[in-house]
């Protein structure tokens, strides 16, 4: 009877392990809304909006790397209430400034307490017994609450103006809080520790390389994208608050890319099925940008979301293999938001000092997407055992 609460607890604090992970992923998740409203809004242009972002996840992409060195020895729960903490306070902060120079700052501290919290979830989802099932389950709720944020949104701007990102994200800061104290209080990184490993203990550095460069440049590439969807949509004479909603319904899809990825990897492995998401992603994007009617881009955006999720698990829970003991997924995690920090505050850079010519600047992820996708392939061509997911 002991055994069985023990083993009730620790799926019990899986859960929370989840929605602390989904409230550190957040604010990337709804990141166009974000950029689009502080820059419209919030009176800080497009390249000041994408300064901020960046910024933000910056911070927690460095939170991240910290968080790696001492992995096996941080107290999960504790760590959480800090972060959660943290979190809150700043957004709650945040809605009153209106100096872009402290909302720099506070952004890059906000960053740093949500990338505490993803990578404390990312590390024991990735050591868990089943992680690709884990990761599955992460971002099929984060894409059920970035459904409701998006379809909230143009209200809520309509009501708090430039403030309304940070009203929205101090209330799903609030559930990192609660999540914080239900989880178990024990070291991150421990869950495998009895079970022996079937894969190699150690990595090579080249593949290690090779595996942070490709996955720093996808996400590089499709945020370049992403991060400024929204403007790009009213560019094309697409109204706010209509390509909020296409967003939501969008990322719905999410939940249908997710069955369908654990569907097929259990048939055909990993890499096939990355190939042909990849496929769809990239012909989504060259469609998104060379759009000239409404229905192509709602459409190409539709495909987007949808290859860009269906990709994510095979992406994540394969990494898993190459380091059963989590170390390279957790710094896997900061190069993914590295690449992501990266791309708002290229975006918007380019755009104001190329007249706004956004068929030039969106193209810079079409060039690097082919580069992130062949380092990518190649480092889990070389992956033992053959890669699959499991659910």
């Amino acid at each position: 009877m002991k055994s069985r609460n023990v083993v009730a607890k620790r799926h019990q604090s899986y859960v929370f392990i989840i929605i602390i992970g989904i409230v550190g992923a957040h604010t990337n998740a709804v990141m166009p809304a974000i950029i689009s409203t502080l820059a419209r809004a919030g009176h800080f242009g497009v390249s000041g909006a994408g300064v901020i972002a960046s910024l933000e996840l910056l911070g927690l992409t460095l939170s991240i790397v910290l968080l790696s060195a001492f992995v096996t020895k941080v107290p999960i729960r504790m760590a959480a209430q800090w972060g959660s903490f943290l979190l809150v306070a700043i957004n709650l902060f945040s809605i009153f400034i209106t100096s872009y120079f402290y909302i720099c700052i506070f952004r890059f501290f906000s960053g740093a307490g949500a990338g505490l919290l993803l990578g404390l979830s990312s590390n024991r989802i990735s050591t868990s017994t089943s992680p690709q099932k884990m990761f599955g389950i992460f971002y099929l709720f984060n894409s059920v609450l970035s459904f409701i944020a998006f379809q909230i949104w143009h209200d809520l701007e309509n009501f708090q103006g430039g403030s309304s990102p940070f009203v929205w994200l101090s209330a799903i800061s609030l559930l990192g809080v609660l999540a914080s104290f239900q989880l178990l209080d024990n070291a991150i990184g421990d869950a495998r520790k009895k079970t022996p490993s079937k894969h190699p203990a150690d990595i090579s550095l080249c593949r290690c390389i090779i595996s942070l460069i490709s996955i720093f440049l996808f996400y590089l590439s499709n945020n370049c994208l992403w991060s400024h969807i929204i403007i790009l949509g009213t560019h094309k004479g697409i109204r706010p608050d209509g390509i909020h909603q296409i967003l939501s319904y969008a990322i719905l899809s999410q939940m249908g890319a997710m069955s369908l990825a654990a569907w097929i990897g259990s048939k055909f492995g990993a890499i096939a099925p990355l190939l042909w998401g990849s496929a769809i992603l990239y012909a989504a994007m060259l469609s998104i940008i060379n759009s000239h009617t409404h229905f192509v881009f709602f459409a190409a955006v539709f495909f987007f979301i949808f290859s860009w999720s269906f990709i994510t698990p095979f992406v994540m829970g394969s990494l898993s293999f190459l380091d059963p003991k989590g170390r390279l997924t957790t710094l896997s995690i900061a190069a993914l938001y590295g690449g992501l920090a990266v791309a708002p505050s290229v975006v918007g850079t380019l755009l104001k000092f190329s007249s706004g010519e956004f068929r030039h600047v969106f193209g810079l992820s079409i060039v690097l997407f082919p580069l992130s996708l062949l380092s990518l392939a190649l480092s889990l061509k070389r992956s033992r055992p053959p890669l699959s997911l499991t659910y």
